[in-house]
């Protein structure tokens, strides 16, 4: 397997914050009463890799709402929610996306893995199959870090809210073609293991090293320009507005895809073009 295309789908393509190497920022100024937080996440993390940079929990533990990409509190309703998105379009599947051969590869890897083939998930949209991926091949324990924070907000009776919810999410999904979700998905399931790279992501995570993390993960990835608008600048342009609604009635801690931070189009820059002053917490 690819580890680190998957793990860089997982970061959605990270590219931040030109020169300031930090994971969390204090929003203040703009007349706010109560300094914000903005927090930079990688979704799925090998759990020997997961760490807690300094301030997070402080500042977590100071907030009165934790506010995420997603509300996480109500795991039912975004299971149905995403049962209503897994599935392609018109009736659209994948053996009419891949050629037979990789079709019959990913069948192979899917009953090797699962017991069962691909048939029975032949509709899901394939960049949600490509998410499948690491917990089904990589052999190590997992954490999250929005799941931890949650965690951790709960045990202090802070509520959670969500920028987006999983309609809107997967509306931003779907603006990518299938064809091009296909390729992608061989893409990782055909990919050399490149234990190196891995390694280089999520060292450059851990030193908060945000420029590096950006430049290894365009490499591997080797990003389009419109996906890196569909997934991470025009979401970013749809936050700003909720963002500015919530910090100005409460303390938040925003925690959000490392990779939506910097950047011109980044949300650190997009705040501040708002008027709102940005301290990187390091």
């Amino acid at each position: 397997m690819n580890r680190h295309s998957i793990s860089a789908l997982f970061l959605l393509i990270a590219s931040i914050a030109n020169g300031q190497s930090s994971l969390l920022w204090r929003i203040e100024g703009n007349n706010l009463k109560k300094p914000s937080y903005l927090f930079g996440t990688i979704h799925i993390i090998p759990q020997k890799d997961y760490f807690e940079p300094k301030g997070m929990v402080e500042s977590l533990e100071k907030s009165e709402l934790y506010v995420g990409e997603l509300n996480l509190t109500d795991s039912s309703a975004i299971g149905i929610e995403m049962m209503s998105n897994m599935a392609m379009k018109n009736d659209t599947t994948l053996d009419m996306l891949l050629s037979p051969q990789d079709y019959k590869k990913l069948d192979s890897f899917f009953v090797s893995k699962m017991g069962m083939g691909i048939e029975m998930f032949k509709a899901l949209k394939p960049i949600l199959l490509s998410t499948m991926l690491l917990p089904m091949t990589s052999g190590e324990e997992v954490t999250s870090y929005e799941m931890e924070l949650l965690k951790k907000a709960n045990l202090k009776g802070i509520p959670m809210a969500g920028l987006e919810s999983v309609s809107e999410q997967m509306s931003f999904i779907d603006q990518l073609p299938y064809s091009y979700q296909a390729k992608e998905l061989m893409k990782v399931l055909e990919g050399d293991v490149k234990d190196d790279d891995l390694t280089v992501l999520i060292e450059a995570y851990k030193s908060q090293n945000i420029d590096q993390l950006a430049d290894e993960i365009k490499k591997q990835t080797q990003s389009s320009i419109a996906m890196e608008s569909i997934l991470l600048n025009d979401r970013n342009k749809n936050w700003i507005p909720k963002i500015e609604d919530l910090i100005k009635k409460q303390s938040c801690f925003i925690a959000v895809g490392a990779g939506h931070l910097g950047g011109k189009e980044g949300v650190i820059n997009l705040l501040k073009q708002k008027g709102y002053r940005l301290t990187p917490m390091r």
